[in-house]
């Protein structure tokens, strides 16, 4: 196409005035130049329509992968609350992050509903929900349960959260029993309302572990106890405890191990 500039290179076409016009392939009088020009502009603009709707979609789809997190969520909502976007991160992380999943292997197989894998939809429910310094949980209501959404979770307080699964009672024995120290008896710890309590002397480990599971009992309702005088409180929190103390009574006088209470 010698001659031709660039824009008509461009565009297909080269446009004569008063004779006619030259496409790549034909030539076009003056008695149809008109009609095939505006046919020409059409399909160029089309052609550019095409072009933009493109640019717009991988621009889209570029910011929405520099929005997600951990390659699941979608911050949609990037001026939001800092403390809510902080718990929305934490949750995320917890269920799609392998780093984490290797040093703590019990959110292997947590997942969020897909509601809340936008920001703006969990913070819509944490804003009617959240209670300053309490703490998301997701399986207080719904034993054993592992997914995160507005039918499963609730903000509880730090003692309650801590109340069915601390960090006093982690041992190689039965839930809640240790060895003592230079001796072939047993002791058992457990938390209550923020202080261990120790007792020592017992035979064998299961009747350590039964003991354990008395003193547990005490603990959940001195936790419930507490708990009912809080501004927020939720009587579906306080029968879900009350569901595991009858669980631990029941242990007691058979004589079984619980292994799990969340």
């Amino acid at each position: 196409k010698s001659g031709w500039s660039v824009v008509e290179c461009k565009l297909g076409y080269r446009n004569f005035e008063g004779t006619g016009i030259q496409t790549q392939t034909h030539w076009f009088p003056s008695s149809s130049a008109k009609v095939e020009y505006e046919r020409l502009i059409r399909k160029h603009e089309k052609r550019l329509s095409k072009e933009r709707r493109q640019l717009e979609y991988e621009a889209l789809k570029l910011e929405r992968i520099n929005n997600m997190y951990c390659g699941v969520g979608i911050n949609d909502a990037p001026d939001i609350e800092k403390h809510i976007k902080r718990r929305w991160c934490t949750m995320i992380h917890r269920c799609y992050n392998g780093k984490f999943h290797q040093k703590y292997p019990t959110y292997k197989d947590c997942s969020v509903v897909e509601e809340w894998r936008y920001l703006s939809k969990f913070a819509d429910w944490c804003r009617e929900s959240y209670v300053k310094n309490w703490h998301l949980d997701k399986d207080i209501l719904h034993v054993g349960n592992k997914c995160y959404g507005p039918q499963y979770c609730v903000f509880i307080p730090a003692y309650i959260n801590s109340l069915l699964w601390d960090s006093t009672t982690k041992t190689i024995y039965m839930h809640g029993v240790f060895k003592e120290n230079e001796s072939e008896r047993y002791k058992v710890k457990v938390g209550r309302l923020g202080d261990v309590l120790t007792f020592s002397g017992f035979p064998d480990e299961l009747s350590a572990h039964l003991r354990w599971q008395e003193e547990k009992v005490i603990s959940i309702l001195c936790a419930i106890d507490k708990y009912k005088t809080e501004p927020k409180w939720r009587q579906d929190v306080v029968e879900a405890l009350l569901l595991r103390v009858e669980y631990l009574k029941s242990a007691r006088r058979e004589g079984v191990v619980v292994d799990y209470l969340m």
